[in-house]
């Protein structure tokens, strides 16, 4: 019996009457004597049906932990914006984000709600529910819209089943503008009810937390520029999440906001020094009023790894952020990065892999798995993934960068080349000269090569910081410039550190005492 374990369905009749058998089957058994069972037979098989029910009992719930038991899939679809006024895109973005962190607390052992970043995917779509459904691979979808005029808004949901397209709930909530507070826990209830599954207590006090209106206001506005991943983006959003803070101090979540700004803008403009501890600072702060914030716990995990070297402390915040809520993708994403970062690659594999169950459509993370592939040296799969990837979007930048150090890898350096000379925009990027030039000095190319280093160099000078130019070194097999490259990157808590153990590209370097040097202060 699926799920359950193994039924007994033979028929056992007690007879005294002989068997009367074809002329063609084996001879009888010899007639029963006794027909009454002993109590020793009955208390046997009573055992055993007990250790049957024992061991299912115990698989279920061992199947329930480790998420062996089919989950329910569902999608929540953007609100589509129908007030008429392009200006409130960010509340109907921001109720679609809460609304998903909501139901992905619900009961995460079976409930799997699919990313924010996959489903945004679809917003102003003509696809089918159905299409959709499909490609994401759901059960449910939750699609609505927010309509209104003036401070009064009417937010409309329903609740579509995909293999039919049948409509299984609808409701709609009239609402003041400036005070949607409550919507996404009604509607996380409903469909809860719907799917039939049930709150966890502790997961309802904190989706039913009274809120400020205006704070709440910044949030989403702080969310919906954190969500466009840009310098700009990332500096209007932490304004925003700071004036939440001053309306409503005991704001949880918008201190968790705080700390991603801070994170990614120190990764993608700032040194880290600049921005991580301000980063820590607000995600300790965050779980300090709230320590069911998975979020948080998953920054503070990034910290540990990117910028604190402290290898323990992260897998634990990791670990602790999917304890809380197993949908949370990113959690997932990031410590597969732990995972990869200290060559445990067959589970960094399994963990993007449920990062992209839960985010199916996101360019990040389907990267990522090329660059961990990459990583393990493993470059036909690193190939073929990140080109996968480049079939969806041709100019994204990420998967171009792992497409060419898996390129200069494994000697095609033309085809590095190649791939840089389409997009003239990258040239003078700093990556792209470090990546030019090691192809460069392979191919034999040094003065042109030396003439790159050159400009790494005028770079580093202006700008104060040294990120790149080791693989430049190398590729003219410069080995003592390259390390004092990494020498420079590890004293400045770079993020480029944390793969010194894994980097394909960094072997000629490994048997030098410098570099091991190097390994062991990351703590790798």
């Amino acid at each position: 019996v699926p799920r359950r374990g193994y039924r007994w369905v033979s028929p056992v009749v007690p007879t005294t009457e002989p068997v009367s058998l074809p002329a063609s089957s084996p001879p009888p058994i010899e007639p029963v004597q006794e027909t009454r069972l002993s109590r020793r037979t009955v208390i046997t098989a009573l055992v055993f049906l007990l250790g049957i029910t024992a061991f299912t009992g115990y698989w279920r719930l061992h199947a329930l932990r480790d998420g062996t038991v089919p989950k329910i899939r569902l999608a929540v679809l953007p609100l589509e914006n129908m007030t008429g006024d392009p200006a409130q895109d960010y509340i109907c973005d921001g109720l679609t984000e809460e609304m998903i962190t909501s139901l992905g607390r619900l009961q995460p052992n079976r409930l799997a709600v699919i990313a924010r970043t996959s489903v945004m995917q679809y917003k102003k779509t003509a696809r089918t529910v159905r299409d959709i459904g499909k490609e994401l691979g759901v059960d449910y979808v939750l699609e609505g819209s927010i309509r209104g005029q003036g401070a009064s808004v009417r937010v409309t949901v329903q609740l579509i089943q995909v293999r039919d397209e049948s409509h299984l709930w609808a409701d709609t909530y009239d609402r003041d503008l400036r005070n949607l507070i409550g919507v996404q826990a009604e509607v996380a209830r409903n469909v809860a009810g719907q799917v039939r599954l049930t709150l966890d207590s502790r997961h309802a006090a904190q989706i039913e937390s009274p809120l400020d209106a205006r704070a709440h206001d910044e949030y989403l506005l702080g969310r919906y520029q954190w969500n466009k991943r840009t310098e700009e983006g990332y500096e209007k959003a932490i304004t925003h999440f700071e004036r939440a803070i001053a309306i409503d101090p005991a704001y949880a979540a918008a201190y968790a906001g705080l700390a991603d700004s801070y994170i990614l803008l120190g990764g993608a403009v700032h040194s880290q020094s600049q921005t991580i501890p301000k980063a820590a600072a607000a995600a300790r702060k965050a779980l300090e009023i709230d320590p069911l914030q998975p979020e948080a716990h998953a920054s503070l995990g990034l910290i540990a790894m990117n910028y604190d070297w402290d290898w323990v402390a992260s897998e634990r915040e990791y670990r602790r952020a999917l304890e809380i809520n197993p949908n949370y993708a990113t959690a997932h994403h990031w410590y597969a990065e732990y995972l990869n970062m200290h060559g445990r690659f067959d589970e960094a594999v399994l963990e993007i892999g449920r990062a992209q169950e839960l985010d199916p459509l996101s360019l990040i993370i389907a990267t990522d798995r090329g660059k961990i592939w990459f990583y393990a040296r493993r470059y036909p799969e690193a190939l073929q993934q990140l080109r996968r990837v480049l079939a969806e979007d041709p100019s994204y930048r990420e998967a171009h960068i792992y497409l060419i150090e898996t390129f200069l890898a494994v000697g095609k350096f033309e085809e590095a080349l190649a791939d840089m000379n389409q997009f003239p925009a990258w040239a003078r990027e700093t990556w792209a000269l470090d990546c030019r030039a090691f192809a460069l000095g392979r191919l034999g190319r040094r003065s042109e090569a030396r003439n790159l280093i050159a400009e790494l160099e005028q770079a580093a000078l202006k700008d104060g910081r040294w990120t790149y130019g080791g693989l430049a070194y190398i590729g003219v097999g410069d080995s003592d410039k390259a390390l004092s490259s990494y020498e420079y990157a590890v004293g400045s808590r770079e993020i480029s550190s944390t793969s010194l153990r894994v980097h394909p590209l960094l072997d000629p370097l490994r048997g030098s005492t410098r570099f091991q040097a190097l390994i062991k202060k990351v703590g790798l």
